[in-house]
């Protein structure tokens, strides 16, 4: 049996970096959405960031996460050298989103190494024109907190991200030519 509270630094750890993220780049998710957005303070809040009219959560992946191309196709390299082709998050968020779709707009954004930015509009819709744009597995592994537990993970398909942005700190965000916001 795992002793749940010898763990408890990691989660800490990895608790304190995401605190500090949502901080630290929540100038630069204002000028993505090109508006003010207000962080969230509670600990347990289902997204990051909101204002009247979206909600916002942030999932820096700086230290694991590039964005790369393999076989012609844009593909997320980890630090273990593996290639994957979605992104992920807890399904919480997309129950939270699917109480409360109609009263605002959800995107997710994942912040990869090199500042890049990934953008997804949380939509309902699994199958879009007949291709697949996400879905949901069990997965049995650590999930930041030090020891093994089942959740359920929502797989975004990386082609199915709406917009994909480069941070230069000189010309602030360089939008790829790859997607458009909002375009669903």
């Amino acid at each position: 049996m795992t002793n749940h509270r010898n763990n408890t630094p990691r989660f800490q750890e990895n608790y304190d970096k995401g605190k500090s993220s949502e901080e630290k780049y929540l100038p630069h998710l204002e000028d993505i959405f090109n508006c003010k957005l207000n962080h969230d303070g509670n600990q347990f809040a289902s997204f990051d960031f909101y204002n009247d009219d979206i909600m916002v959560e942030l999932k820096d992946r700086d230290t694991s996460l590039s964005l790369t191309e393999k076989n012609g196709q844009e593909a997320l390299e980890h630090i273990n050298g593996r290639y994957y082709y979605t992104l992920w998050f807890d399904y919480p968020k997309m129950r939270y989103f699917l109480k409360h779709r109609k009263e605002r707009k959800f995107y997710l954004v994942w912040r990869l190494k090199d500042d890049v930015y990934v953008v997804w509009r949380v939509n309902r819709h699994s199958v879009k024109n007949g291709i697949r744009q996400w879905y949901v597995e069990s997965q049995y592994k650590d999930h930041g907190k030090g020891y093994d537990q089942n959740r359920d993970i929502v797989n975004v398909h990386l082609e199915s991200c709406n917009n994909i942005y480069y941070y230069d700190p000189i010309e602030d965000f360089t939008p790829s030519s790859l997607h458009k916001l909002d375009s669903e």
